[in-house]
């Protein structure tokens, strides 16, 4: 069971919590889906404040250690398809068997990612769950593509209706 073998019955959602709570130090938060709810205007209308449920008794020196391995992992570790070009992600893979043993001794397997970014001043945990596949080689390429866009994704429009520029453009 320390190295996660055995039998693990959690939900994405509870692993995305989990992750979440190694990269804010400890702070187990309750689950949000929206950041905020504007109106036609771009106007905030109901700011979505995150709630703390519970503080996890784990030190910070562990949780650093935590932080550590993660970001190794994808840096140049089993999870490095979750690695996203000038931004320093930390996760780590998984791939859970289930059912009947095959013939050659070999099950099924689900597919999973859960990490962080940025490593080093976290704003966003993404757990990526898919069945029939294989963490390493599944999951964490998804995850990448999560994180990019998150990050990386074309500006929002102004409330004038011009498109921003994209992130590092100067308009002339």
């Amino acid at each position: 069971m320390g190295i996660g073998q055995g039998f693990v019955a959690a939900t994405p959602i509870q692993m995305v919590r989990v992750t979440a709570a190694v990269a804010n130090g400890g702070t187990l938060l309750v689950p949000r889906v929206v950041r905020e709810v504007r109106d036609a205007q771009n106007h905030i209308v109901a700011p979505n404040t995150p709630k703390v449920e519970r503080q996890i008794p784990v030190s910070a020196a562990n949780f650093s250690i935590l932080r550590e391995a993660m970001t190794q992992a994808v840096s140049w570790g089993s999870a490095n398809q979750g690695a996203v070009a000038g931004l320093k992600v930390a996760g780590k893979t998984g791939t859970a068997e289930y059912g009947p043993r095959f013939t050659d001794g070999t099950s099924a397997t689900h597919a999973w990612f859960s990490g962080f970014a940025p490593a080093d001043d976290p704003q966003i945990a993404v757990t990526v769950f898919l069945e029939n596949g294989v963490g390493a080689i599944d999951a964490a390429p998804l995850a990448s593509k999560i994180l990019d866009y998150y990050f990386h994704r074309p500006q929002p429009l102004r409330t004038d209706g011009a498109a921003e520029p994209p992130v590092g453009e100067v308009l002339a």
